[in-house]
């Protein structure tokens, strides 16, 4: 009598075959290898549950995998899957080999609205190579417009952050909080030397050759190689005092049309003769007034003025008579935008000018203030 032995294909076969529902298709057994043949499916679980098969409709063939919700990849079978899948639509997934961490996972699925990839705890890095050559990560398609976002909407006290670091220990960054509606550049005192270096991209690769900064500081590159002189760069930074602009080459020049205003003040009082307000003014810089903040009144007949000295003689721009001098607080020239008495607009000459305050005490016993000289720059 002889022994029934069961082929390699009899033993798939019954695995295939579940809940009494066997293979839908064709099929045959080649040398332990079973093979379905086009448009054959295997079924697992109830008839919709998972289906595995080989599609030829359509525009191209393909491989099929038909689920209900969602395909998992995992080394452990008993990990508790509690984590959050997608609301709508299949997903296909990966887990760690960590049972008591189910939710170390992550998974593609489509919303009807867009592409997701979900982490359910962890970060998500994208690790193009694993060596130390140079690599690439390319966000790429066909379409005319490419957006890409980070959309954080959905947190309370929100913020979306894209970090440029080396050993995730910072560097750079952009960074969005929702809760204080600003959107900021971060530069790394560290490994950014907290400049902002804004280049031409053929020049991406070349070392400008900043120093490090005490503050975070913005260098606006010429189109020329710092290979070739990386002295060409204008920079804008605040120490903690003032707004500094700088520059590695050249002056600072005003564009055609551009037209700035500034001042410069000094403290005098009655009996301080003659202060200088401001100094090394342009040639083509306008004084085209002056105020007075008195701090104490000017009693008797004492009054200052708010003089040009040209190097030549002295040309006054604005008196403040006794009356103005005596209420505390902001006093504006007696001759307003007047310069020069008759009216006509006196520009400065000389690299040298200065505008003075000077005093006049009279009888006057008292009197102090701080000057304020406005002037003005076109170009």
């Amino acid at each position: 009598m002889k022994r029934f032995r069961p082929s390699v294909a009899f033993f798939v076969l019954s695995l295939l075959v579940v809940g009494g529902t066997a293979l839908a298709g064709n099929f045959k057994t080649m040398a332990q290898k079973l093979i379905l043949g086009d448009d054959a499916t295997a079924k697992f679980g109830a008839s919709t549950d998972l289906t595995i098969g080989w599609e030829t409709a359509g525009d191209h063939d393909r491989g099929d995998i038909v689920t209900a919700t969602g395909v998992l990849v995992r080394e452990d079978a008993d990990v508790d899957l509690t984590w959050a899948a997608p609301t709508a639509g299949s997903y296909i997934g990966a887990c760690s080999d960590d049972a008591a961490a189910p939710t170390e996972c992550v998974h593609l699925s489509h919303n009807s609205t867009k592409g997701v990839l979900r982490v359910e705890s962890g970060a998500l890095e994208i690790q193009p190579i694993a060596d130390a050559n140079d690599g690439q990560t390319w966000i790429d398609g066909n379409r005319r417009k490419q957006d890409v976002y980070i959309d954080n909407s959905n947190a309370a006290g929100a913020r979306s952050t894209v970090i440029l670091s080396q050993g995730g220990t910072g560097g750079a960054g952009i960074w969005l909080d929702s809760a204080g509606d600003e959107l900021r550049i971060l530069v790394d005192d560290d490994l950014a030397n907290n400049a902002l270096v804004l280049t031409e991209w053929d020049y991406r690769d070349q070392v400008h050759d900043h120093a490090a900064q005490d503050h975070p500081t913005l260098f606006l590159q010429a189109g020329i190689s710092p290979n070739a002189d990386n002295t060409q760069w204008g920079s804008l930074a605040h120490n903690g005092t003032d707004l500094v602009i700088g520059t590695g080459k050249g002056d600072l020049k005003l564009a055609a049309g551009v037209h700035l205003k500034r001042y410069e003040s000094c403290t005098c009082n009655y009996n301080s003769g003659t202060v200088a307000c401001a100094t090394g003014l342009a040639a083509d810089d306008l004084v085209t007034d002056c105020y007075m903040k008195v701090s104490t009144v000017w009693d008797g007949n004492g009054y200052a003025k708010c003089r040009t000295d040209t190097g030549e003689s002295d040309v006054e721009v604005a008196s403040f008579s006794n009356s103005k001098l005596q209420a505390l607080g902001w006093t504006k020239s007696a001759m307003g935008n007047k310069l020069e008495g008759a009216g006509e607009t006196y520009p400065l000459t000389g690299s040298d000018d200065s505008v003075d305050c000077v005093a006049t005490p009279g009888t006057s016993g008292q009197g102090a203030g701080v000057m304020y000289v406005v002037i003005e720059s076109f170009q």
